[in-house]
């Protein structure tokens, strides 16, 4: 996310970029050692390390019920409603 304020809050936000990788495996590692089956992770890749900055259990989807973010998590969701 990119932010007109250094401290990202939705209301600062002014563009957004997703990526089509999965999250380096330090990341991932983490995600399992804290038991999160869904969540939302902030990291930064600083000289190629990847440095966990925030983890949260329940991000919030503030924007519109119809946004690209939310529309990629339902089609995350998906799978298990089988």
């Amino acid at each position: 996310m990119f932010a007109t304020h250094p401290l990202v809050r939705v209301k600062s936000i002014v563009s957004h970029e997703y990526l089509d990788r999965p999250p380096p495996e330090p990341i991932l590692r983490l995600r399992e050692e804290m038991g999160f089956d869904f969540g939302k992770f902030d990291y930064v890749v600083h000289d190629g390390q990847a440095i966990l900055l925030d983890a949260n259990k329940t991000p919030s989807l503030v924007r519109s019920a119809r946004s690209e973010r939310v529309m990629r998590l339902a089609r995350g969701v998906q799978p298990f409603l089988k």
